[in-house]
């Protein structure tokens, strides 16, 4: 993990330092493709390894059912914050 953080940090040292140069900007386009490539690879292997993993597979109904709690729980808290929120807003303009 330390190895990973490292490289991370020597790229992003790399090129900040390269941020000027014209041939630099000229592959971006190029490398952008490679990254946008590269997760899709990673996304399809993931998916792969969690189609594989019977675990997971049998646990979807209880991981959707947490994931539409989740959601939910979020989606009305917010809701009730901003209607309150507006209220006293609204109050205190009124007040001036």
């Amino acid at each position: 993990m330390l190895y990973a953080v490292l490289i991370m940090l020597l790229g992003i040292v790399v090129g900040w330092v390269l941020r000027d140069k014209s041939f630099v900007k000229n592959i971006s386009k190029k490398v952008s493709l490679v990254v946008t490539i590269s997760v899709c690879l990673l996304l399809f292997v993931m998916g792969i390894r969690i189609g594989l993993d019977e675990n997971i597979v049998q646990g979807f109904t209880k991981i959707g059912i947490v994931a539409l709690v989740i959601f939910l729980s979020v989606i009305i808290t917010t809701l009730f914050i901003i209607k309150r929120l507006t209220k006293f807003l609204d109050k205190n303009s009124n007040e001036r």
